[in-house]
């Protein structure tokens, strides 16, 4: 149901820069707010 909404979503970074999908971005972000992160150090470091 998230992927519906968030796959119309513009992906204005560089091809040649890209490492990770943009849909995975956005739900690990979801994921480590909903997991209490506050900084993107606590998001790199989540298991």
């Amino acid at each position: 149901m998230i992927e519906r909404y968030l796959e119309n979503i513009n992906d204005p970074r560089q091809a040649w820069k890209i490492r990770h999908n943009l849909y995975e971005v956005i739900i690990m972000t979801i994921c480590a707010v909903v997991a209490k992160c506050e900084a993107w150090y606590q998001i790199e470091q989540m298991p």
